[in-house]
């Protein structure tokens, strides 16, 4: 039993580790004067579907079961996969001096002021 004290320790701890990376890139898709209100919306909304989704996990277990909630959960992870794939813009394009859009609006603001 007290292994998986410990293995439920480090597996949440690894669950935890990917907040700061997965922060980090969603901060090169908006501009720097937008980014707390960009990362307070995407916590906010990570929140309310934490709480909502939930609610309905337990509804769709009671109705069709471990099978069906997990067929459902695969299907919506499917969609949303093709949903990123065809409408969120690509981060890693570079400007013509090969600096990426972020680090060029960087470097611009400082120049000027």
């Amino acid at each position: 039993m007290w292994f998986a004290y410990g293995l439920f320790f480090i597996v949440m701890g690894l669950y935890a580790a990917r907040g700061t990376p997965f922060q980090t890139l969603l901060t090169e898709l908006v501009a720097s004067d937008e980014r707390g209100a960009f990362i307070n919306l995407a916590i906010g909304m990570g929140q309310i579907g934490s709480g909502l989704g939930g609610g309905l996990a337990g509804a769709a277990y009671a109705s069709v079961g471990y099978r069906g909630t997990t067929m459902i959960a695969g299907g919506i992870m499917a969609l949303t996969g093709i949903l990123i794939w065809v409408f969120l813009p690509e981060t890693i394009t570079q400007t013509e001096d090969g600096l990426p859009p972020a680090t060029r609006r960087r470097l611009s603001n400082t120049r000027e002021d």
